[in-house]
């Protein structure tokens, strides 16, 4: 459906047939990916290789409305089948299913495997996820143990070069904007930060392989690759149960009723989680990374498996040859002015849209972008 082209601006996706609203461009399994520290800390329970939610939908309801007597109508469409479920043997770190402990093993888990299920706060990688939490508190927008995953599979993989090959792919910032964009990962105290989490990857990983990578300015881009590239994930059993609801063949009358559940669910949730209801985490996504941002996006990110795996689904109808457009921002800041959108981009990017809205404007919307904007701007 789509096909990545390189020029010297960079890479684009550009689609290779005609393509349909709602219909799939193509889906991805991450180069790699990882669950943010903090999610991983409030006991947000999902495989440690795909994410996918290892509770039910009726659990997880439970513990984001703090209600254990909570009881979820029609558990049946919840697709979580505890009987695939495995863990290591050595840390129990747990997987939804044999095959994902199989591939986290092969491809990384190896080599950060903690050998115990009791944390040691001497180890040097725990030392490093305590510090990182430190450093990034929520709402988070990253985790450096995507890092980590990275360096133990150049460790574990056979072919080091093919490995450093698929890296050069998301690595084509310029050493400023390498260094802006650890910046803004890191905040204002980035200089002592970068040299901190720097120091304690070379204890983590003393391997004399791998120390090309954490040299200062190969390390800066290490981070600055996963703040540019790195795509957020989340995944909800509780959100899929509600989907499997919607397109259950229930009468349209028990539907009615049960959206009405649903909705007092959600504010029950909001009253003791707010709005983190979700596993969420990161991962590099070698096709998708390739797509460029519009603020009018002709594409959308989805992650229907409610894993990892990512579905990229047409928003309107492609043509043939033409470029395909996500959006870098999520849909509260899309819906902002001009001004605030570019700063949003310009903050967490580098760039200037230059994309038909931001050129024209939306319907009603003057090309200056002032009244409410100047508001947003002096918060």
């Amino acid at each position: 459906m789509a096909e990545i082209k390189i020029a010297d601006i960079g890479r684009s996706l550009v689609a290779i047939k005609d393509i349909e609203e709602d219909e799939e461009l193509f889906s991805e399994e991450p180069f790699v990916s990882c669950q943010f520290s903090w999610n991983v800390a409030c006991k947000y329970s999902a495989c440690d290789f795909c994410m996918k939610p290892l509770e039910t939908a009726e659990e997880n309801v439970k513990r984001l409305t703090g209600n254990p007597d909570y009881t979820l109508p029609h558990p049946e469409y919840s697709n979580t089948d505890k009987n695939l479920h495995t863990y290591c043997p050595d840390c129990r770190i747990r997987y939804c299913s044999r095959l994902c402990f199989d591939k986290a093993y092969d491809s990384y888990h190896k080599v950060l495997c903690l050998r115990s299920s009791i944390l040691d706060p001497d180890n040097p990688l725990v030392i490093l996820n305590e510090s990182w939490k430190q450093m990034h508190y929520p709402p988070e927008t990253a985790t450096v143990m995507l890092i980590a995953r990275i360096l133990a599979i150049l460790k574990q993989h056979p072919s080091k070069a093919e490995i450093r090959s698929t890296l050069k792919i998301f690595c084509q910032k310029t050493v400023e904007e390498e260094a802006a964009l650890a910046h803004k990962l890191l905040g204002d105290k980035f200089a002592d930060q970068l040299s901190t989490l720097n120091n304690l990857f070379c204890v983590a990983f003393p391997d004399p392989e791998l120390q090309e990578f954490l040299q200062p300015d190969a390390f800066r881009s290490l981070l600055a690759l996963i703040g540019r590239n790195a795509q957020g994930i989340g995944t909800s059993p509780f959100y899929q149960w509600r989907t499997a609801i919607e397109e259950s063949d229930l009468p349209e009358k028990e539907k009615k009723q049960l959206d009405k559940t649903i909705d007092q669910i959600y504010e029950d949730i909001d009253q003791v989680s707010g709005t983190f209801l979700n596993t969420e985490g990161s991962g590099l996504y070698l096709k998708q990374s390739a797509a460029n941002h519009s603020c009018i996006p002709s594409a959308r990110v989805t992650f229907p498996q409610n894993n990892h795996v990512l579905s990229l689904v047409a928003s309107r109808a492609i043509k043939k040859g033409e470029e395909i457009f996500i959006s870098y921002l999520d849909e509260c800041e899309l819906s902002r002015s001009k001004t605030s959108r570019q700063q949003a981009l310009r903050e967490n990017y580098l760039f200037n849209c230059n994309c038909e809205r931001c050129e024209f404007g939306d319907s009603g919307e003057s090309s200056s972008d002032s009244g409410d904007d100047d508001e947003e701007m002096s918060d």
